[in-house]
């Protein structure tokens, strides 16, 4: 098994990976189903959501992860705060322009879930 330069007990349960660039899953996902070479690995990223292995509402998780330094190829999804209806509206319409999935709306406080399901809300502008 490949490391990537990730430390596995901490963030391994809710890591995505994907090319930086929208509208490219088909050509992501084949180099991720290779397995017999590590060619073109160099155009994914790591986003990394949560760590689950550490202590407290998710508030304090994000926290202590923006404290982490990562190598190159992971990154921490940036998490805004929502400030309430007309900040949700204006971080929505900005989804729209990029032509993005949507929105993950989450309680700050929530402790961490195996399932996590409980303590987020997806907000789709497609359905897959």
């Amino acid at each position: 098994m490949v490391n990537f330069g990730m430390p596995r007990a901490l963030l391994f349960p809710l890591l995505i990976c994907y090319r930086m660039e929208r509208g490219l899953f088909d050509s992501t996902s084949a180099i991720v189903r290779t397995t017999s070479s590590l060619a073109n690995w160099d155009l994914i990223k790591f986003m990394v959501f949560d760590a689950p292995t550490f202590i407290g509402g998710f508030e304090e998780r994000y926290e202590a992860m923006k404290m982490l330094k990562f190598p190159v190829h992971i990154v921490l999804v940036e998490q805004i705060k929502c400030e309430g209806k007309q900040h949700l509206q204006h971080c929505w319409d900005k989804v729209v322009k990029m032509k993005g999935e949507g929105l993950v709306l989450k309680n700050w406080k929530s402790k961490y879930t195996p399932n996590g399901r409980s303590k987020f809300m997806c907000c789709k502008l497609k359905v897959w």
